[in-house]
């Protein structure tokens, strides 16, 4: 288990109370959408990294047909590292 960031923190509590973290086309940043306060945040690839490679968020890649963008995914294993690392009533 990777000791997470607060930045980390923060995208895996908002990933788990059900927001969107998906790409912005031809830009160098991914947007997270914050449904609490109605705005966007910019996540930079380098951010997620740690987070994917430990198995804590997934990249769902959708075909070009599809035309939707790229988005990523809490794992469970993500959910399991929120309980270890914050306090339960944080993720409400």
């Amino acid at each position: 288990m990777i000791e997470l960031t607060p930045r980390q923190r923060r995208i895996l509590i908002r990933l788990a109370a059900g927001d969107f973290l998906w790409e912005v086309a031809d830009e160098a940043y991914f947007t997270q959408y914050d449904d609490r306060t109605g705005r966007q945040l910019h996540v930079h690839h380098p951010a997620l990294l740690p987070l994917e490679s430990a198995n804590l968020i997934h990249r769902r890649r959708e075909p070009e047909a599809a035309r939707r963008l790229d988005h990523w995914d809490i794992t469970e294993q993500g959910r399991a590292a929120l309980s270890e690392n914050l306090p339960l009533k944080k993720l409400a």
